[in-house]
């Protein structure tokens, strides 16, 4: 095989392209308040620098060795070729591009009143208090659920495979409190998007994740997508340009597994299955905390997510249990009896063990390159008979991913019930008040605005001292509780931990060797949470804390009713514009706004 530059000239050409295109957004008039915003997109495009820059580099490397063996064979103190030298010209170009933007960094926080910033060693630019300030509290040690004694090992340097996100100094989280955020914990749900546009229902997404600022972000990773206008604070839309994904997660995956020999040929086949079959960025969900680890470095947790939902008053469910003392924590909507890892949420401690849990898995790991040749054979092999929009082979999350964090004894993993869908939820769901309601008992009717009123309106007023003789139902009741350091969650245990036994005849979507299911064949009824503690399965029982009337989710999913919504246009009807801080509800056939005066009840 001959020495060929120009593959690695085209990959710098693109790169140095991405890097202009990068500079030039960044360019766009900023204000005070744009600080913190610019800097993270900066901050962001760095990162994606870096890894761009060392994947093509690698490239270059598996190419010169590659063609060692006739080189040596050629005359000696052959003239450098003019195009190696162009490749080195435009490596320069790329690392000064990227110090550049290293600089603009330093620009940037200098007028940040109070900060100071710090340059890491691996690109990485934070910034600390100039002046002391009292030191937090310490956090209380992990406690255990109810009716099980908790086994710490306590540990003043832990091991890196166990070190956790880097400490919050009292400084960043007085930062927080006057920003309104939680001064400990911060969630990053992340988010690979594959396409040029988002669904039609995307504005309204966006809406229903604002009222989570106080504890969560949203990291959405694209390739050149339109974005739109307003998003609130805590979405951030990271470009990593045409084709990036592809490089983001073959030069990730590469490095993490020991397989940078094959770094260009798993860059391109995640290129060509992200082109070819998008909805397969889906099977790689379990290794979003590594493939994105730069990004993630300030977070305490991360996610995995869909954008096919609506968020709830996401802080008044992860409740500080959860996050002090589990490894990792999912969210179902009542079908506790399977024990998998739910697509929608799975927060993970954010340590280099909990987020290299995947590796276990052999079509992520090394049988990974394997495993992307197939799909992609599968697909040619369709095309070549005429068969269109085939679809290859799929390894979803809720199989091998969901035995193996639980192959390890030494994990905490909770499994609770804090999720609404539209297969077992009412007709109506409600976004009032930043929160995701259902009226359980609402009879319900097909109308496009108040359609509790016909409803409620009519019948006799309730004497029941529950809900003082007022109406059943009040999708704009008051919350019970407001955002707290607490974080006290919408849940309290009732009664101890109970052993619990498994089988393996559920999800039957999953291959039998992986299915994990409670036996609830002695009928539990509702309300419960399953645990995985110290290597054994228990199921407690909860009560909800939600005010009267209604019931709450941490999400609403619809994995049923987007099927309609995808031939919705937004800005049409059954998919109005939505305003900042509006009220709106979901229907099988569209999602409605409700009147200004509703919201304010």
């Amino acid at each position: 095989m001959t020495f060929s530059p120009q593959r690695a000239v085209l990959a710098l050409g693109v790169l140095s392209a991405l890097t202009s295109i990068s500079l030039v957004f960044m360019s766009f008039t900023r204000g005070d308040s744009a600080t913190e915003r610019e800097l993270q997109e900066l901050r962001a495009v760095t990162h994606t620098l870096h890894g761009q820059l060392k994947t093509a580099q690698l490239a270059l490397a598996n190419e010169k060795v590659q063609a060692g063996k006739e080189q040596q064979q050629q005359q000696q103190q052959q003239p450098q070729p003019q195009e190696k030298l162009g490749l080195r010209r435009q490596e320069r170009q790329l690392q000064e591009e990227l110090d550049q933007l290293e600089r603009r960094h330093k620009d940037l926080a200098n007028p940040t009143q109070g900060w100071v910033t710090e340059h890491h060693e691996d690109g990485w630019v934070s910034l600390r208090a100039a002046a002391a300030a009292p030191p937090l509290p310490p956090e209380p040690e992990p406690q255990a659920p109810e009716g099980l004694p908790f086994v710490h090992q306590a540990h003043a340097a832990p091991p890196d495979d166990d070190a956790p996100w880097p400490p919050v100094t009292a400084a960043l989280a007085a930062a927080r409190r006057a920003a309104g955020r939680h001064p400990t914990y911060r969630l990053a749900m992340v988010v690979p998007w594959l396409g040029e546009q988002f669904p039609p229902w995307f504005e309204h997404f966006l809406e229903s994740c604002r009222r989570s600022d106080y504890l969560v972000d949203w990291l959405i990773f694209h390739q050149n997508a339109q974005l739109p206008a307003s998003p609130p604070a805590n979405v951030v839309f990271v470009n990593l340009g045409a084709h990036g994904l592809g490089i983001q997660f073959g030069a990730s995956i590469a490095r993490a597994t020991n397989q940078t020999h094959n770094t260009y040929a798993l860059v391109k086949m995640f290129q060509l299955a992200f082109q070819n079959f998008a909805y397969i960025v889906t099977e790689y969900k379990p290794t979003l905390g590594v493939v994105f680890a730069e990004y993630l470095a300030t977070y305490s947790h991360w996610s995995y997510t869909d954008i096919d939902l609506m968020v709830g008053d996401l802080p008044n469910f992860l409740d500080r249990a959860e996050l002090r003392d589990f490894d990792i924590v999912t969210y179902s909507f009542g079908d506790y009896e399977r024990l998998y890892m739910r697509g929608q949420f799975a927060a993970h401690r954010n340590t280099r063990k909990v987020s290299s849990l995947w590796m276990s898995c052999d079509f992520l790991n090394e049988g990974l390159l394997h495993e992307l040749q197939v799909k992609h054979a599968q697909v040619e092999r369709a095309k070549e008979a005429g068969q269109q929009n085939t679809r290859p082979r799929f390894n979803s999350a809720e199989g091998c991913y969901s035995a193996a964090v639980t192959s390890h004894p030494e994990l905490r993993i909770k499994y609770a019930t804090k999720v609404l869908a539209d297969f077992t939820a009412e007709k109506e769901i409600f976004l009032s008040r930043g929160a995701a309601r259902m009226c359980a008992k609402l009879r319900p009717n097909h109308t496009t605005t108040r359609p509790w009123d016909e409803d409620y309106e009519q019948q006799p007023r309730r004497a029941a001292a529950d809900d003082g003789g007022g109406r059943a139902c009040d999708p704009f009741v008051a919350p019970i509780q407001q955002h707290a350091e607490e974080l006290p969650g919408n849940q309290r245990a009732d009664g101890p931990l109970i052993p619990v036994a498994l089988h393996s005849n559920c999800s039957r979507w999953v291959d039998e060797k992986y299915r994990i299911c409670a036996d609830c064949s002695e009928g539990w009824g509702d309300d419960w949470n399953l645990f995985y503690l110290n290597g054994s399965w228990y199921r407690q029982h909860f009560v909800d804390t939600h005010a009267p009337g209604v019931h709450e989710g941490a999400f609403f999913h619809f994995q049923v009713w987007k099927a309609a919504y995808k031939r919705l246009r937004y800005g049409g009807h059954g998919m109005e514009r939505v305003r900042p801080g509006a009220s709106f509800k979901l229907m099988a056939h569209g999602i409605f706004p409700l009147e200004p005066d509703d919201a304010s009840r």
